[in-house]
């Protein structure tokens, strides 16, 4: 374990999902979203919704637009990136999707320094898959993916690896050197990270899509979602189209089946969006460490208000 890594990449931001560009002419690199690299945008566009969230920046004459959804009906968030070249040159640039990963909830080390966490390659999926296999788990979800419709360049699973010795998420080596370093990882802190080459021509317009989520690998869940989702890249446009109709028509049902009314508008908006999907998320989801079955139990009394699904309020009740 390098110590020194661990230490420093340690920050209030850390932790969160990360989309990384480089130019590989120019040797630079920027964040979509700013905020680890902060290199200057002209343009910063954010739309957040339920369940949906639409970054657009434009950095260097390249504009990235980055969709992420999560269908109603898998554990998987959707990433749809879609690239703009303004300039009048070609650009050949590589994407960075990271994503700093936690399988915790069972124990990741046993007592003879044994690991139960590890990171691999996965050439079917085109992409990598971390895993805890931590013997007494009572279900077998302590595991996760990330997929290109584009087979990637390179990949790492270790975050020490990404980052480098001495660096943090605001310059890591993987972005300096232009490639991940195809780490394989067991006995260390995990991420998924991916490289995707994509060489865009002066005011083309290319796109490609990453899915990353929670697998139950006896079951090959990372194949079940790839296929669905984004095997072919000729296809996986008009998938992802659907797919993201079905999460906005999902989530309208969700606004529509019960309304806040008072004189106060901006709590109206609260009560009648963003509370009903956080009482949602926590009867689904569980409200964390620290919470007991009382709790559960008055999320799911406090759903029935809102369900659109008069066969789940049957089926719920109690």
């Amino acid at each position: 374990m390098n110590y020194a890594t661990t230490l420093t990449y340690k920050s209030e931001d850390a932790g969160d999902k990360i989309l990384y560009v480089k130019d590989m002419d120019k040797n630079i690199f920027w964040d979509v979203g700013w905020v680890y690299t902060k290199r200057k945008y002209s343009k910063f566009h954010h739309i957040y919704g339920l369940n949906t969230s639409k970054i657009i920046t434009t950095t260097l004459n390249i504009e990235v637009e980055l969709t992420i959804f999560v269908p109603p009906e898998s554990p998987v968030e959707i990433w749809k990136i879609k690239v703009y070249n303004d300039s009048s040159n070609k650009r050949k640039l590589s994407f960075f999707p990271f994503i700093e990963t936690c399988l915790t909830g069972m124990s990741t080390y046993c007592a003879r320094y044994d690991s139960f966490i590890f990171g691999k390659f996965d050439k079917n999926i085109q992409g990598v898959t971390i895993h805890n296999h931590e013997h007494s788990r009572p279900i077998n979800k302590y595991n996760g993916m990330m997929s290109s419709s584009i087979p990637p360049s390179s990949f790492d699973t270790s975050i020490k690896s990404f980052l480098g010795t001495y660096n943090d998420f605001h310059n890591p080596t993987t972005l300096q050197n232009g490639k991940c370093s195809n780490s394989e990882s067991r006995g260390e802190l995990l991420c998924t990270a991916l490289q995707i080459k994509l060489s865009v021509p002066a005011k083309k317009t290319k796109e490609f899509f990453i899915i990353a989520g929670v697998i139950d690998d006896a079951k090959n869940e990372h194949k079940k979602y790839f296929n669905k989702y984004i095997k072919s890249q000729q296809e996986a446009a008009k998938k992802i189209s659907v797919y993201f109709s079905r999460t906005i028509n999902d989530r309208q049902k969700l606004i529509n089946s019960a309304s806040f009314i008072s004189p106060n508008k901006e709590l109206n908006h609260m009560a009648t969006n963003w509370v009903k999907q956080q009482v949602d998320y926590c009867l689904h989801f569980s409200r964390g460490w620290g919470k007991g079955y009382r709790d559960t139990l008055g999320d799911a009394q406090a759903a029935l208000i809102f369900s659109a699904s008069p066969e789940w309020r049957k089926d719920k009740s109690f």
